[in-house]
């Protein structure tokens, strides 16, 4: 893992060089950045910069994507409610839009359901106890002193904090918050019972440091789940892959191979 790390983290420093050197007059990610850039904000910052828009805007949908079509292969139930619900809504392929695909009930009820098992980022988000202390859970925590690296080499100003997280993964498959938290069910997010705590899934964070991105995730994730299971009907083939026992977790999910076979599906004309 922490070969990995190093290699992309020297891999997006040398794309940054690459780009700081050549100066484009097409407008990208960085051109903002640049144009307000603080004296004190390094090449090797605007790296880590970058990397955060890669990891945040595309690994995160590609992993709910993949864990979304690995339950629908092994829940047929699931399978046929998904695919009736949009293919009953949209009679044309040309018919399916951001805003009417967010509004498919189940659809979203999946999402959830597989970003509450399968968080997008395992990672516990790190908080700062403000000074003087605070009481988290009815526990009081006081304000101290953390080593933690942070990533890309940075020494970051005012480090002396005291780093606080939840876990989402352990909040999410905890018996606490969920009843059978291994089974994927996304009917528990369309159901009014008291016996899972919905709050205790939070995919996106919370706060003022929460996902930026989050409402063109869920776009991202409405269309191109109708648009896919609106043209294909899907198969798993590598049917021994379990996807919970075979991910390794790290600061991103290590994913299995997921081998799916697409049928283009009839349409009467």
């Amino acid at each position: 893992m922490l070969e990995d790390t190093a290699g992309h983290e020297n891999y997006t420093i040398s794309l940054i060089d690459k780009r700081l050197g050549n100066p484009s007059t097409r407008p990208d990610f960085l051109t903002r950045m640049l144009e307000n850039r603080p004296e004190d904000l390094t090449d090797v910052q605007i790296a880590a910069h970058a990397s955060d828009f890669v990891i945040a805007g595309s690994e995160t949908t590609a992993t709910t994507l993949s864990c979304i079509v690995y339950y629908l292969t092994k829940s047929p139930s699931v399978y046929q409610k998904a695919t009736q619900e949009i293919r009953d809504r949209f009679e044309r392929f040309e018919d399916i839009n951001s805003t009417a695909a967010l509004q498919l009930k189940y659809l979203h009820a999946l999402a959830l359901e597989a970003m509450r098992i399968y968080p997008p980022l395992p990672l516990a988000l790190p908080r700062v106890v403000p000074k003087g202390g605070d009481t988290i859970d009815g526990h009081f925590v006081a304000e101290g002193v953390t080593t933690d690296p942070y990533p890309f080499g940075l020494n970051l100003p005012n480090s002396k904090q005291t780093i606080v997280s939840v876990n989402p993964v352990a909040a999410c498959i905890s018996t606490k918050n969920f009843d059978a938290p291994l089974e994927f069910r996304p009917e528990r997010w369309l159901e009014s019972d008291l016996v899972d705590d919905h709050e205790a899934s939070q995919p996106f964070s919370m706060g003022p440091r929460a996902c930026l991105g989050r409402n063109l995730a869920w776009i991202e994730l409405s269309l191109l789940l109708s648009k896919i299971l609106w043209v294909y009907d899907i198969e798993l083939l590598n049917t021994e892959v379990d996807w919970l026992r075979d991910s390794r977790m790290a600061i991103l999910w290590k994913k299995p191979k997921l081998m799916i076979k697409t049928t283009r599906r009839r349409v009467a004309s």
